[in-house]
């Protein structure tokens, strides 16, 4: 017999289970089914970077364990909680109190990391709905006025352009992936001399990938090479395969084609299901071109780890013969290939003016940034369609290259070629 005061609760509890429908119980467990199997792989990730041997059906037990116990919300975000239960799961299972409970700190530490971007990129979309505690209204000012950019604003906008530009990308993730890799040996005085000597080696290869675009059809070079490396040292690390796909795709589809592109134009939340196709198809230099970046980043990754695992000269001279070889290929590969960037053009525009007087007050040009020609005339576009019937249709022309937005405004402005105006690309 229950005692009284549970009566009641007992009764609303069967109330509210009836209006569950099986149908909704299923579609639950189905959606939720996948986070305990990402779950159970961050588990697996972390073990293999902390050197813990364990085996998918312990981490799934693990997993499934650990999340039984996150009922008891004793502390804010399960802290303690989480790790002691895992801890005395994997206990159980003969992995070391020590390694047990490294496991723990660092998947919940992962975790957290998810939740706090995720619940981060939620709260200034709910601030951005509030113009009175909007703070992004006051940076930007409003229809009466506007405010020049703070120097916060000009800080994160180059952080941005870091982030977003494939050059700086490139050194920029790859020494993120190599500090991740290292910390397990972060009290390992014998690994620090060897990854110094591995970091010093790779040089030559980032300023090989900094100096060279490998654009298009050119990106076959890269995994052709990544797949002579692999031929050659026969040397892969799962980790740090699993490590760099993970993160890569966190950030561009996620980050970038997700919650970057909902606060700033209002995307959907869904976003990420087709912005993977465009990361995958991608062909512009930006750190969303997944055909470069990620051979890019596996062939110096893959190098410091076989340096830092075989340390030797004999393994530094084969890694630095690699190189060079992979350096010959891309200077012919340019050279042979590279050639349909358009020549620029040399002959100044001339002005024909009636009788000195200006031929308009005022000129104005709409923009779409990544817009082909062709595409646009088969848009249903009635206004564009009659300003080009009424105006002047040049069907002759193409960009410059490199085909970047910062690069083209500025050939548009000056009517000079890159190389006279200096803009690049868009990390300016």
């Amino acid at each position: 017999m229950l005692p009284e005061p549970l009566r009641p609760r007992l009764e609303m509890l069967r109330d509210q289970l009836r209006q569950v429908s099986g149908r909704r119980v299923a579609l639950a467990v189905l959606w939720t089914f996948p986070s305990w199997v990402l779950e159970a792989a961050v588990i697996i990730v972390a073990a293999k970077a902390l050197g813990v041997e364990l085996s998918i059906a312990t981490a799934v037990a693990v997993t499934a364990f650990t999340i039984l116990f996150q009922v008891f919300h004793v502390t804010p975000g399960g802290i303690g909680v989480y790790e002691a239960v895992m801890s005395g799961a994997l206990y159980a299972y003969g992995v070391p109190w020590e390694q047990g409970l490294a496991l723990a700190v660092t998947t919940h530490a992962l975790k957290f990391a998810y939740s706090y971007t995720v619940a981060l990129a939620f709260t200034l979309t709910a601030l951005s709905k509030l113009p009175e505690l909007n703070p992004l209204s006051r940076i930007r000012g409003d229809a009466h006025g506007s405010r020049a950019a703070s120097r916060f604003e000009v800080v994160a906008a180059r952080l941005w352009n870091v982030l977003n530009e494939g050059k700086p990308f490139t050194p920029v993730f790859v020494i993120g992936v190599l500090a991740l890799l290292s910390l397990p040996h972060l009290t390992d005085t014998g690994y620090w001399p060897k990854a110094g000597i591995a970091m010093a080696a790779l040089l030559p290869l980032f300023l090989l990938f900094y100096r060279f675009d490998f654009p298009l059809k050119l990106r076959a070079a890269l995994w052709l090479a990544l797949a002579v490396f692999l031929g050659i040292f026969r040397f892969v690390d799962l980790t740090a395969l699993a490590l760099v796909l993970g993160l890569y795709l966190t950030f561009t589809v996620f980050l970038w084609g997700t919650v970057y592109y909902h606060l700033r134009i209002g995307t959907p939340w869904t976003n990420f299901t087709r912005f993977w196709r465009l990361v995958l198809e991608n062909p512009d230099p930006t750190s969303g071109n997944f055909l470069e970046q990620i051979p890019k980043t596996l062939l110096m990754v893959l190098a410091f780890l076989l340096m830092v695992e075989r340390p030797g000269l004999d393994t530094v001279v084969a890694v630095e013969g690699f190189v060079l070889g992979l350096g010959a290929v891309a200077l012919l590969v340019h050279q042979w290939f590279f050639t349909w960037p358009p020549a620029p053009s040399l002959t100044p525009t001339r002005l024909v003016a009636e009788r000195g007087r200006r031929r308009c007050k005022r000129f104005i040009a709409i923009v779409i940034d990544g817009c082909r020609a062709d595409r646009l005339l088969e848009a249903d576009t009635p206004f564009m369609d009659r300003k080009r019937r009424e105006g002047v249709d040049y069907v002759d022309t193409s960009t410059v290259y490199p085909a970047r937005t910062v690069t083209g405004f500025s050939s548009m402005f000056t009517g000079a070629p890159p190389r006279t105006h200096g803009m690049r690309s868009n990390f300016v």
